[in-house]
């Protein structure tokens, strides 16, 4: 049985979702499938199905989940990765530099820390301000504009069409009021919302036209990332960057995972037991395994035995 210890409202549509720590067979998948699906364009539809498809395993309300918008998806990644794993990445990233007296540049290799909680409340500024003023008015009509709806995701990943900001538009349409009916098009696919768009007038379209690419220039400019970091992470909708952050968040050493489970299994905890634990509760059994074995290993080598005998540390596993 799944625990939701923690929950959260989200800020632009107010739903509040209740979700637990990402399970240690789930961190596995997510870190597979950023080894074996590359970040290129033919694998953003699968990468993004897998996790999208992961992180509703750990949603309680999976129905109010298909409700929020891609910003506030981003920012639920923001805080299930840190409540999973913590709030803090850290990045090896190639610095060219170069001596005053060489002039061939050779490339460093720096560490930056990029912070979660930092990151989410510049995301959800630039977010809030882009649509501060969200209705358009027409005679007997209100047009309300937001961010498009999480079900929108894989026409982003998937559209090759240089006109694909203009073909997006009807995508910001979040709901209509004509006098005093409200028409909801949460639930409308794509060409749906495509054959309301056309209906409108072209004065009206031009209008929506207008405040959505004001509201993506502007998103696109500012810098969400602070200092150092701005040079090498960009984030926008319309390209490859939207899901290179996503990878970001889940980037764990696949190689380590297997070396923590590795210890477990070896002192007969069944894997199926390690895969159920939090990533947190899997850390604490390895350091006190860690502990163990390195007080084996001294111990070993002070009592002799009449015979020789060579320990290997962790550090010496493969």
């Amino acid at each position: 049985m799944d625990f939701y210890l923690y929950s959260v409202e989200m800020p632009f549509s107010g739903i509040k979702l209740f979700y637990r720590e990402l399970n240690s067979k789930e961190q596995i998948y997510i870190s597979k499938a950023n080894v074996t699906l590359p970040l290129e364009p033919e694998f953003l539809e699968d990468y993004g199905r897998v996790l999208l498809d992961i992180v509703l395993n750990c949603v309680k309300n999976k129905e109010d989940f298909y409700k929020i918008n891609l910003i506030e998806y981003v920012l639920f990644l923001c805080k299930l990765r840190i409540a999973s794993i913590g709030e803090e990445i850290e990045l090896m990233v190639n610095r060219e530099e170069a001596e005053e007296d060489e002039p061939k540049k050779e490339k460093q290799n720096i560490k930056l820390t990029l912070n979660l909680s930092t990151f989410m409340l510049q995301l959800y500024e630039i977010g809030k301000v882009c649509f501060l003023d969200n209705v358009i008015e027409t005679n007997d009509m209100e047009v309300y504009i937001n961010w498009p709806n999480i079900k929108c995701e894989n026409y982003f990943l998937s559209s090759k069409s240089t006109l694909f900001v203009l073909d997006s538009l009807p995508l910001y349409i979040e709901k209509i009021k004509i006098k005093d009916k409200i028409i909801s098009l949460d639930s409308y696919e794509l060409n749906q919302k495509n054959e309301i768009y056309d209906r409108f007038s072209v004065k009206l379209q031009n209008k929506i036209k207008e405040k959505i690419l004001n509201a993506i220039k502007q998103f696109t400019e500012f810098k969400i990332f602070k200092g150092e970091l701005s040079n090498y992470i960009s984030f926008n909708f319309y390209n490859i960057s939207y899901q290179n952050i996503l990878r970001l968040l889940f980037s764990d050493n696949l190689k380590s995972i297997y070396q923590e489970y590795y210890v477990l299994a070896s002192r007969n905890i069944p894997p199926n037991y390690i895969d159920s634990l939090t990533i947190g509760e899997r850390k604490v059994y390895y350091s006190f395994l860690e502990k163990q074995m390195e007080q084996e290993d001294a111990e070993n080598l002070t009592s002799g035995n009449g015979y020789e005998t060579e320990n290997f540390g962790l550090s010496d596993m493969p």
